[in-house]
This record gives C-alpha cells, structure tokens and sequence, in this order.
C-alpha cells in the first residue's frame, strides 16, 4: 500500500481532550470517496484506504503541548492527492454537494483542532532477504515475492 507520495498527517488537539470527544475522533476514517471511481478505471486518488492511530507522547506544536492523531493516506500522485482536495464532494441528507476535505477540516476545528500538519515520503519497501527467517518463513516469502522467481 506504501506509494511514492504517501502522505502523513498530524492532526493536533489540546492534550487535555475531554473522553466523548477523544471517542469520536477514534471513529473518524482517513479521507474516502462518497462515489469512487471503478477501481479498474486508474482514476483513484490513492491505492487503499487511510489507516490512523494516536501518537503515545505529547507533541509540541505552536508552544502548546497536544495531542495527536495520525494518518497515512496512500496518495498515488500529488496531482491526484490535489485533484482529490479540491474536487471530491459529497451529498448531505438535505441533497446539498459539499467538499469532503473542506467540509473534514471544518469539522475538526469545531471539535478544537489546533492544527494539521502533513508531510509526503517517499517509502522503500526492505526485501525480505535482509531479515532473519526460517527455511519456512523463507519460502512463504519467496512465494509472495515476484521478483524472486
């Protein structure tokens, strides 16, 4: 799932978050579409879903000590990262279109967001011959590895 332009972003809270809102920060998914494209069609954004977990020590940012959660988005080009930002929308109950990251960073100020930060890498992913295994562990691996054969 890692890609060339994976994205990881920082999203900072007030270390004292109360309990309730901590919940449903924990329920709250990475950035998805409302409609996806087909996943035949090479027009998707990134290549799986988002994955996101606190950060177990406090974070200083802007002089304050937060708290924060964390997000992998595999983002499979910055221009589709972009497009996806500026364009994906999503329909209310009410029937009205809006921005899905608009309308995600809005949300997370109502609820005491301090601040986001957001960096992209560029992964590697380490061959598995590098690591220690057993003769069994080897040739499981050596079978999932294309470029082994």
């Amino acid at each position: 799932m890692l890609t060339d332009y994976t994205g990881i972003t920082d999203v900072c809270f007030l270390e004292n978050m109360e309990g309730e809102a901590k919940k449903r920060f924990n329920n709250l998914k990475g950035l998805i579409y409302f409609l996806a494209p087909g996943k035949r069609s090479g027009k998707s954004a990134y290549n799986g879903k988002a994955i996101k977990g606190w950060v177990n020590e406090p974070v200083e940012f802007e002089k304050k000590q937060t708290i924060v959660m964390r997000y992998l988005h595999y983002w499979n080009t910055k221009e589709g990262e972009e497009e996806f930002k500026a364009e994906s929308e999503f329909l209310t109950n009410a029937g009205e279109s809006k921005n899905i990251f608009s309308e995600r960073v809005a949300g997370l100020e109502e609820e005491g967001m301090l601040g986001m930060k957001e960096v992209h890498c560029k992964f590697d992913t380490i061959p598995w011959k590098f690591w220690d295994y057993t003769s069994e562990e080897e040739r499981e691996m050596a079978e999932m590895d294309p470029g082994s054969r």
